[in-house]
């Protein structure tokens, strides 16, 4: 494992630790499972960011931290539903 991944690990945890006392968007844990390459939470994430309409969610289409997921179908199914798939 890389410097990287323990770094975003510790970003993960970090942000799991700030959760327990004030409000962090599901988008930004969606961008560190993302970058851990955990799809599928990655997407759990991103599915309650759009339930919540987080405004960040506009440039989700080309934010790098979901560059990993364009080709599955619950990210492209997301898109659809915001009316960014093309």
């Amino acid at each position: 494992m890389t410097k990287y991944y323990y770094a975003t690990f510790d970003a993960l945890s970090e942000l799991l630790e700030q959760a327990k006392e004030k409000y962090i968007p599901p988008y930004a844990f969606a961008c560190v499972y993302a970058s851990l390459g955990q799809k599928d939470k990655a997407l759990d994430w991103l599915e309650k960011s759009y339930e919540e309409r987080y405004p960040g969610m506009a440039i989700l289409k080309g934010d790098a931290h979901f560059d990993g997921l364009h080709s599955d179908l619950r990210f492209t199914a997301l898109l659809k539903k915001m009316g960014l798939e093309k």
